[in-house]
């Protein structure tokens, strides 16, 4: 299930846009709601979603300066553009925070649902590159191929030249790696046919 912030200071527009969200039947869920830029750029600074989708015209913090911040802070991080505005600095801007679509006001149910689509197949591939770069990481690391493994994790690591490596062993499973999984760059399990000695 994906987590995703929606900003609009429209309170009825806002409600009306989950609302058609939640017919939809998508594997996503709304974590939280922002009346303006600002509410959504604090609730990002403690708390992580997957996407965002965000009006342009908002009070306090608006559409352009919370793109520049999204930009910023999380480039990769996918968003929708909902604006009741045909204008066309907003939709520079949109393209430039490479926004996955700009959908103008009132919009139908199926331009939402496309967009939505676009965002978990995004969400879905990077998933998958991920879980396939960890087993990379993983399997050579236990092969004794470690430099194709730290090359791997390497690209995973926010902070060059430094390295962690946590090898944990843990009876109750759930408890511990959940404490781990906070912190953890990455985390995998190690196959069951890996053998540690």
């Amino acid at each position: 299930m994906y987590q995703f912030l929606i900003a609009d200071d429209e309170i009825l527009i806002r409600k009306g846009t989950l609302k058609k969200i939640e017919k939809l039947g998508l594997p996503i869920q709304c974590a939280f709601e922002a009346g303006n830029g600002k509410e959504a750029l604090t609730y990002l600074e403690a708390n992580p979603v997957d996407f965002v989708i965000t009006d342009m015209d908002m009070p306090e913090f608006d559409g352009v300066q919370f793109l520049d911040y999204l930009k910023k802070q999380f480039p990769e991080m996918p968003i929708i553009v909902i604006s009741g505005y045909q204008n066309f600095s907003y939709l520079q801007k949109a393209i430039q925070a490479n926004a996955i679509n700009y959908i103008l006001k009132p919009f139908s149910r199926e331009d939402i649902q496309k967009s939505l689509l676009d965002v978990i197949a995004l969400l879905d591939n990077k998933k998958s590159q991920k879980s396939n770069e960890n087993e990379v990481i993983i399997s050579t690391i236990i092969g004794h191929q470690t430099e194709l493994g730290m090359r791997a994790l390497h690209k995973l690591i926010p902070v060059p030249n430094q390295y962690y490596l946590v090898l944990s062993v843990c009876r109750d499973q759930e408890a511990s790696l959940g404490l781990l999984d906070q912190s953890a760059i990455f985390s995998e399990p190690v196959p069951k046919y890996a053998q540690i000695r």
